[in-house]
């Protein structure tokens, strides 16, 4: 299912960035995601989505620890986007487990 994709996915990735990492988002309702202006076709009501970030790492490191991990097989594919912001809001990573590898936002530098 959905929510057993992520989960697995995101623990194989916390194992590689050796340390815990933070759910900001995870599965929307339709409704909750409409308030929050999600995308229409967002994978956060499908249930298969989380917006994440690390303590310990600039979320464009982690963006490229993802990538590699969907690149090697490790993970499935899936959608990847990095949302850097200043310091007044925090800065995460998308990243789903839909089995394509769609990426809407530019790619951050390592």
């Amino acid at each position: 299912t959905a929510f057993l994709r992520i989960a697995l996915t995101l623990e194989v990735i916390r194992h590689y960035v050796g340390g815990p990492i933070h759910v900001m988002s995870g599965y929307r309702t339709p409704e909750y995601n409409k308030k929050k202006k999600g995308a229409k076709r967002s994978r956060h009501v499908v249930g298969d989505a989380a917006d994440i970030y690390c303590n310990h790492l600039k979320e464009n490191k982690l963006f490229h620890i993802i990538q590699k991990l969907q690149d090697t097989g490790v993970i499935p594919l899936g959608g990847l986007a990095c949302y850097s912001y200043d310091k007044d809001r925090r800065s995460f990573v998308h990243v789903d487990a839909r089995g394509t590898q769609p990426r809407w936002r530019k790619t951050p530098h390592k």
